[in-house]
């Protein structure tokens, strides 16, 4: 995919050749059981994770990573 490429999660698929089942099905069987997946757009693929609320607030940029397991830091 081209970077600033803006097409639907359908185009997508068609691009990879999957269905959406098969798609979800290789997501979740590369991630670990604790792992937030964050619902995003494919045009925002090679955006950091962010939170709109912090990042008006903050007006800077930031890296954020989710910490789920105190284990895994």
């Amino acid at each position: 995919m081209k970077y600033g490429e803006d097409i639907s999660f359908e185009d997508f698929l068609i691009k990879l050749g999957l269905t959406e089942e098969s798609y979800l099905f290789a997501i979740r069987n590369t991630l670990k059981h604790d792992t937030l997946f964050l619902k995003r757009s494919p045009s925002e693929i090679r955006i950091n994770t962010y939170n709109a609320h912090l990042f008006q607030a903050w007006q800077a940029n930031m890296d954020i990573q989710y910490v789920l397991d105190y284990q895994t830091i």
